[in-house]
């Protein structure tokens, strides 16, 4: 059980590197996507006085019509510049989300697999001589024991999101979770606050904290039982 703690340790430092990585990877990829197919729907209006003394700014979006505020700076004199405002479509979006998550999972899979794929292979031996007692299931526990804190605070932020915790931005929790960066964003759409999002969207964000026990479990498996993914892709390749 001591190893097993020991691994689950490990795994949870590596998480908040995986995080740091994904927070990255979603962000450059989003503004990215964004800005190559994203629909222009509206802009910021910087308006400077003729003095440039005066600076004001306002938010037009093409749904409101005819901008009539631009025409009202003008005549008093000032200067207006726009900055386009783009947002992806529905389907590009679900599209990037998608994308984002994959790379999440392939990042999260490369940082945490190698380590735990060792220690089931030095399991693998410790059995084979009659050192350790056979248990598959290590893997597993390294798995469900490292994402303890994440599970303790999704579950505070569910008790106390009327009354403690109240107006609490929930992307602060999906950031310290951000391997699961596309998913949650999916899953918790336009709402913001923690108060805003019901049973179900908790129990999504939830179940997809089991993203990290799935790779441990695998890593320890395939390690138990001494396969390599990497030598076999390059044998295949080979051949």
């Amino acid at each position: 059980m001591k190893e097993i703690f020991k691994y689950s340790g490990k795994t949870l430092i590596k998480l908040v590197l995986v995080n740091i990585m994904c927070i990255v990877l979603a962000i450059s990829l989003s503004f990215v996507s964004t800005d190559l197919f994203g629909k222009q729907i509206g802009y910021t209006a910087n308006c400077t006085s003729e003095d440039g003394k005066t600076t004001e700014s306002y938010v037009h979006n093409f749904k409101d019509g005819e901008d009539l505020l631009k025409a009202e700076y003008e005549a008093k004199g000032f200067t207006v510049k726009e900055s386009y405002i783009k947002r992806l479509g529905k389907t590009a979006n679900t599209a990037v989300l998608l994308t984002i998550q994959l790379l999440c999972i392939i990042l999260s899979a490369s940082i945490i697999y190698p380590e735990i794929w060792h220690f089931g292979f030095k399991n693998l031996n410790a059995v084979s001589f009659k050192r350790e007692k056979e248990d598959k299931l290590k893997g597993l526990k390294i798995g469900l024991i490292a994402i303890i804190p994440a599970v303790v605070f999704l579950v505070f932020i569910f008790i106390t999101k009327n009354n403690l915790l109240k107006g609490f931005p929930i992307a602060y929790y999906r950031l310290a979770n951000a391997f699961s960066y596309g998913f949650s964003q999916l899953i918790c759409g336009d709402k913001i606050m923690a108060n805003e999002l019901n049973i179900l969207q908790y129990l999504g964000l939830l179940s997809l904290q089991l993203i990290i026990p799935i790779i441990t479990t695998i890593a320890y498996l395939l390690g138990y039982k001494n396969i390599s993914i990497g030598e076999k892709l390059i044998y295949k390749k080979n051949k």
